[in-house]
């Protein structure tokens, strides 16, 4: 499955600091999306909150588009729980 490829060769990437394996995955036109990543100003509150309560820690979903047997898509879904 081309997700488990990508997962594994991403994780390579972060422990090699090589990222060749995992960029002859994509397409030549391919896009990365960020979807619910909190922005602007919410950096500070949240960093003065969190002398009170655990921080919140991203959860999310990886989804794929392909086409041709290559990445087109890679668009990474989050959730923030505390």
């Amino acid at each position: 499955m081309l997700r488990d490829e990508y997962v594994a060769r991403f994780n390579e990437g972060v422990r090699t600091g090589t990222w060749s394996g995992m960029l002859e995955l994509l397409d030549d036109d391919a896009d990365l999306e960020f979807v619910g990543i909190p922005s602007g100003h919410s950096v500070g509150a949240r960093r003065s909150g969190r002398r009170s309560r655990e921080p919140e820690r991203p959860a999310g979903e990886l989804q794929l588009e392909e086409r041709d047997g290559r990445i087109r898509t890679i668009r990474v879904l989050y959730e923030f729980t505390s």
